[in-house]
């Protein structure tokens, strides 16, 4: 058996491992209702975003990204979906929310649904009507 496919699952795991001990290290200096409102709701308003990047895009569009390596491209996927949160969370919250804050349970209601109807449009649809009209996938 070759060396490398030992070493491929133990990388993996204590990748996961490291990940997960990080990340529970970072929310224990948090109350659970913090999590349960700004965070959530900017996190969910990510998701679709995420969506289209990686199932219609690839990770590699726009050209820019098909030209990184990683951690490069990594980085700009995040910076990306940053941006595109900064100005989705906003919109979402003053037109659809009604510019109540913190967010109410109606309006992460709202962005579940967003996310749902997302990935049922990109994975079961394969972007129809989108992709009826043209191939590109901008």
């Amino acid at each position: 058996m070759p060396d490398n496919v030992m070493k491929q699952p133990a990388a993996g795991l204590i990748g996961a491992a490291i990940t997960i001990g990080l990340s529970l290290a970072i929310s224990i200096g948090f109350e659970p209702r913090f999590f349960g409102s700004w965070v959530a709701f900017l996190a969910m308003c990510i998701v679709p975003t995420q969506i289209i990047i990686g199932l219609v895009w690839n990770n590699r569009y726009p050209g820019v990204l098909a030209r990184l390596g990683q951690p490069a491209r990594g980085i700009a996927i995040l910076a990306l979906l940053v941006a595109a949160g900064s100005v989705i969370a906003p919109a979402t919250l003053v037109l659809v929310g009604g510019g109540i804050t913190p967010p109410t349970p109606f309006l992460n209601m709202y962005i579940i649904l967003s996310i749902v109807a997302t990935f049922w449009l990109v994975a079961v649809f394969q972007c129809w009507p989108s992709s009826a009209i043209s191939s590109h996938p901008a």
